[in-house]
Formats: C-alpha cells, sequence, structure tokens
C-alpha cells in the first residue's frame, strides 16, 4: 500500500512530529493533528495548512472553502486555520524542508513489520531531533518548547470517528468496506448512522440507539453476524420462544 508522511512543526520552537498513515482523508488529517497536539502538548493559536483537497475545498489567492468538518474540528480545539497561498512555497518553508529532512534523514537502513512498527520508530525519531539544536534557531526545540504559548488540550478530545449513512438490508445486514456485518433485525429497512471509532470498532445507531458493534475487519468479503442478532431474528422468523435446533436446513425470508 502507498504510505503518506504528516508532517508538521511549530513556527517559533521548530518542534516537528511525524507519523505515517495509509490515507489523506479528513478523518486521518483530523486523527493525525490530534496526535500532533498530545505530542506538543497543547494547540496553536493559528494552524497554516497546504491547500490539500481534504481541508480546502476550493479558493481564490484570498478567499478558501474549508471542510466544513475540518472547520468544525477547528472550533472545538479553538485554533484559527489558514491556508497557505497558490503557488508561493516559501508560505511554507518551514515544513517543505521538514519533508525532506524525514525523506533523507529518516528512511536510510531501515526496515519495518507494519504501520504501528514505522510510526513508534518515528515518534523514537522525532524525539531524538527535538533534542538537538536546530541549525537556524541554535537552540533545542524541545526546550524552546516552553516558551511557545500553547493553548491547553482540552478535557475530551474530538470524536474523529468516520461517520457514514447506510441502510439496513432486509436480512439485517449492512455493507461496508467490502463486507458485511448484521445489526439488530428491529432496525431491518431502516437508513442508520455507521460510526468506525479510532478504536476500529463498527458502531451502528438507529438515531441514537445503539443498535449493533462489531471489530472492524480490514479483510474483503467477509460477513461478521453477532449470535444473538441471529437468535433474536429467528425468533421472530419461527414466532416461538425457543429456536428449532436445526435451523440451518430452513429458507428464511423476511418481508
Amino acid at each position: 500500500k502507498k504510505l503518506y508522511a504528516f508532517v508538521s512543526i511549530l513556527g517559533y520552537s521548530r518542534m516537528r512530529f511525524t507519523s505515517f498513515v495509509l490515507s489523506m482523508d479528513i478523518v486521518t488529517v483530523l486523527r493525525s493533528l490530534k496526535q500532533a497536539f498530545a505530542y506538543f502538548g497543547g494547540i496553536p493559536r493559528e494552524c497554516l495548512f497546504d491547500r490539500m483537497k481534504t481541508v480546502v475545498l476550493k479558493g481564490t489567492w484570498n478567499e478558501v472553502v474549508f471542510h466544513p468538518r475540518f472547520l468544525d474540528f477547528a472550533h472545538y480545539y479553538g485554533f484559527r486555520p489558514r491556508a497557505c497561498k497558490p503557488y508561493r512555497p516559501q508560505t511554507k518553508g518551514k515544513v517543505e524542508k521538514s519533508v525532506h529532512y524525514v525523506r533523507n534523514n529518516f528512511f536510510y537502513g531501515k526496515e519495518w513489520t507494519d504501520l504501528a512498527d514505522i510510526n513508534h520508530e518515528a515518534r523514537i525519531w522525532c524525539d531524538r531531533i527535538n533534542g538537538k539544536v536546530h541549525s537556524e534557531t541554535n537552540e533545542i526545540p524541545h526546550l524552546r518548547l516552553q516558551k511557545e504559548n500553547l493553548m491547553l488540550l482540552p478535557i475530551k478530545d474530538y470524536d474523529a470517528s468516520y461517520i457514514e449513512s447506510r441502510i439496513v438490508s432486509r436480512d439485517c445486514r449492512i455493507r461496508l468496506w467490502g463486507n458485511k456485518y448484521s445489526v439488530s433485525h428491529e432496525a431491518a429497512g431502516k437508513a442508520v448512522t455507521v460510526k468506525i471509532t479510532e478504536q476500529n470498532n463498527v458502531e451502528v445507531y438507529d438515531k441514537d440507539l445503539l443498535v449493533s458493534q462489531h471489530e472492524l475487519c480490514l479483510e474483503k468479503k467477509k460477513t461478521l453476524v453477532d449470535p444473538v442478532h441471529q437468535e433474536a431474528l429467528l425468533k421472530v422468523v419461527y414466532k416461538c420462544d425457543e429456536l428449532i435446533s436445526d435451523h440451518k436446513k430452513y429458507l428464511i425470508v423476511i418481508v
């Protein structure tokens, strides 16, 4: 799979944070920003972003339209978002240098087993370079961070879950990312909200009621069935209190 690097740097202290992800969608960007804020121990009052499509939907030289969920995230953490001027790479020179530094310094002579392993090594690497004297400030970023005057982190983290809408099929299943997940029979035929949490759990809500919960399956063409959902469905179909022991030989049709 293609690997992307999320790179951020504080303007005054030059503290760097780098992580690696498999996507550049809006939820991945928000989760990466949360990790950066936690690593820095606070939130900058102003954040300058490249004009990536997941953050800036459209814009001109002087005006931009930010992604609504990104604006919600910025409002929650209290920072002012800014977009770089088009065709002016010097407006983001600090982070551009950091990208080159990651490419030329981090990768050489290393091997990793999976995404968790490379991010573990990236955190160690960040700690090491943030503890060295910076070539431009002639100070150690980690010590200079104390003068950065960051805003405090909120008590509760922003919920950076994937949120999508689905219709529950008549056999009480939803389709999600190439797989099927069982749902309570009471939600059959309804439009539901599907949330993929940061802990990789699939939660299905009928309005505010949680009607299903599964662990996210990373494979394809799989069907994940909760035995509780299956038993409740069979009871409704057969209209009895006890299940027929050999129910697999019956054809179930829900109308």
